[in-house]
């Protein structure tokens, strides 16, 4: 059994806009990465709209839903995602793009066998496919994470706490000349002591 497989296993994790994980920083993380995955999975054309569902799938890290007939897809975020190691991390985000390039094969299966079978038969079939079609994502995402650069959340700790804009005045000496220069600085938090 890889690690993949052992994500299922899992017990869902319920997280309150009070305790929300997804900070600006991290978001930027994240958003950042995939814009960097998709130029290395060749995905560059595609337009990928982050969302930051805390709660999508009680057993989902991430979801991606492309729109049919169209190279755009929203990829959600689950604040399950935070459980993860970094190594998974990585692996759970390359699937999720890959779905991307699987979804028009899927789309093509789904919509052909709807046509043709019953209700109840295309409704199997489109269990059936889905189930294969994670199976295949998975295990390319196996193969590929590893040939990418590894994904790490950043450090809320290490980050700078920026604050408004201040006006700085200071004066320059050239050539025997003074003259008075302006600025905008932007001014950092003190770090506190806990």
């Amino acid at each position: 059994m890889n690690e993949s497989q052992k994500l299922v296993v899992t017990r869902p994790v319920s997280i309150s806009k009070k305790n929300n994980p997804w900070t600006p920083l991290k978001k930027k993380a994240v958003e950042d990465y995939i814009t960097e995955l998709q130029k290395l999975l060749r995905l560059s054309d595609w337009t990928i709209t982050m969302s930051w569902d805390l709660n999508a799938d009680e057993y989902a890290y991430a979801t991606n839903d492309p729109l049919p007939d169209s190279k755009h897809a929203t990829i959600s975020i689950s604040a399950r995602f935070f459980t993860l190691s970094p190594k998974l991390q990585t692996q759970t985000l390359v699937h999720e793009l890959i779905h991307c390039h699987l979804q028009s094969l899927t789309d093509l299966a789904e919509n052909t066998v709807e046509s043709l079978t019953t209700e109840p038969a295309a409704g199997i079939f489109v269990i059936a496919n889905s189930q294969c079609v994670e199976i295949a994502t998975d295990a390319l995402a196996d193969a590929i994470a590893p040939l990418v650069p590894q994904f790490k959340l950043p450090s809320e700790s290490k980050a700078k706490k920026i604050t408004s804009p201040v006006k700085v005045e200071s004066v320059v000496s050239t050539k025997g000349k003074s003259k008075k220069v302006s600025s905008t600085k932007v001014k950092e938090n003190p770090k506190k002591n806990s």
